[in-house]
């Protein structure tokens, strides 16, 4: 998405403990991202904004197969995207 000019730039915050244990998570996240951050993060939540909209999408899903249900959001309230962003910059900023 990024080469046909989709997403114009990409940051992840990973948990650090992830980082340590998946060293293919990180090599690959250095791949597509132009900063990987890590933290305290459990979270999975993509935010994805241009001119027109902002969309928040929350899933309790690790990216990893299993046998477990799990469940998601996906939100174009833009007050609803605020609030995740900042509490995201706030964890940036540890």
């Amino acid at each position: 998405m990024k080469e046909k000019g989709m997403v114009s730039s990409l940051a992840v915050i990973a948990d650090h403990r992830t980082a340590v244990k998946a060293l293919r998570l990180t090599l690959f996240t250095n791949n597509i991202a132009e900063k990987l951050h890590l933290g305290n993060n459990h979270a999975k939540v993509v935010l994805v904004r241009n001119n027109n909209w902002k969309v928040s999408v929350v899933t309790s899903q690790n990216q990893t197969r299993g046998n477990r249900i799990e469940c998601g959001m996906v939100c174009t309230m833009p007050e609803i995207y605020s609030s995740l962003l900042k509490s995201i910059i706030k964890e940036k900023k540890k």
